[in-house]
């Protein structure tokens, strides 16, 4: 019977110690220290502003001790996912695959999935030739913007090419990613159209 009694008081004062000052709003538990101070016993104050035994010994204390009711800051560590070194990381390596990155911060991709998630970095990739070259395009354009546009023929090629290359990279929200892909041609299946606004029969 003395074992069953130990354990419920037990289990309510870890009850207690568990619910203590969850939703309780600063000027609440002034209140409460203050009734203290005027003389009242912590039992009376755990009845009347029904707040548990524990949360009012504990505001007490820390009034007394540091003077305010204020939560304390808190002193977050970085076990593994530094955001800073992420963030660096992506910027360096911004195709990478969740399982690379995991490697490298020694942890579980997804752990990185929901971190990449909190910094609102997502899954995007623009790709742009590397032979690509402005200043040819540019005169291209204008040597063509003097022919008339009925002797112009637009022609578009697509198929299956057997380069294999990542389509996607990671960037965070509102800021683009570019990965350089080459040009050159491998194996490649193709289909050739032409379009022109008039033929001569």
């Amino acid at each position: 019977m003395i074992e069953s009694t130990e354990l419920i008081q037990c289990n309510k004062r870890l009850r207690e110690e568990y619910t203590t000052e969850m939703t309780y709003d600063i000027k609440y538990k002034e209140r409460v220290v203050e009734f203290v101070k005027e003389g009242h016993s912590q039992k009376e104050a755990n009845i009347i502003f029904k707040v548990s035994l524990t949360a009012v010994k504990k505001w007490v204390k820390q009034c007394r001790e540091v003077g305010h009711l204020n939560k304390k800051p808190l002193n977050r560590s970085f076990k593994k996912i530094d955001p800073e070194k992420l963030k660096k990381y992506i910027e360096d390596h911004p195709d990478a695959h969740l399982s690379e990155i995991a490697d490298h911060f020694k942890c579980s991709a997804v752990a990185i999935h929901k971190r990449l998630d909190l910094l609102k970095i997502i899954r995007k990739k623009v790709k742009i030739y590397k032979e690509r070259d402005e200043n040819k395009r540019s005169e291209f354009r204008e040597k063509i913007s003097a022919l008339p546009s009925e002797n112009l023929v637009f022609v578009d090629e697509t198929g299956i090419d057997s380069y294999i290359y990542r389509e996607f990279g990671r960037a965070p929200r509102g800021q683009k990613t570019n990965g350089k892909i080459s040009g050159k041609r491998y194996k490649f299946e193709t289909l050739d159209d032409a379009l022109a606004s008039c033929f001569s029969c």
